[in-house]
């Protein structure tokens, strides 16, 4: 049962105008967990280590031709808003995937051109979806650490 569908369930909610953008999660899904895979963090979500640091952070002895920054004690709270906001960035073309491809579905069935489907589909939901991206993003972080306990 989906609201775009006027509450109706079945296949006929799926065949409606609105049903490209359910079925646009699926793809959207597959790109989610390509963007969260990229390098950059490792499987834990933390930021891969530089070839000269140790497995605290902290920078190992450079040749002596090279200079190197001095040890930081525990993660600093930059780290944290910056892996919020690279988290947040990668989630974008996921929520673009699902736009597009309910977008051009939508426009087919109505017959209306881009920008109305766009004035209409997508424009007013952005904010949302965007608090809604980050939102997911801290509940994910929150949870990674009990769920890694879990198994």
């Amino acid at each position: 049962m989906t609201a775009g569908g006027g509450f109706a369930g079945g296949l006929g909610a799926l065949a409606g105008p609105t049903g490209g953008y359910i079925i646009g999660y699926l793809p959207s899904a597959v790109v989610f967990g390509a963007m969260l895979n990229l390098r950059g963090e490792d499987k834990r979500g933390r930021f891969m280590r530089l070839p000269d640091e140790d497995k605290r952070g902290r920078f190992m002895r450079l040749p002596d031709n090279q200079t190197q920054e001095p040890p930081q004690s525990g993660p600093r709270k930059s780290d944290s808003a910056k892996r919020l906001v690279i988290r947040v960035i990668r989630c974008i073309p996921a929520m673009l995937v699902c736009y597009i491809l309910g977008t051009i579905w939508f426009m087919i069935l109505t017959g209306l051109a881009l920008l109305p489907a766009l004035v209409m589909c997508v424009f007013p939901f952005i904010p949302g979806d965007i608090l809604k991206l980050i939102a997911a993003v801290l509940i994910l972080d929150a949870l990674r650490k009990p769920l890694r306990a879990v198994g």
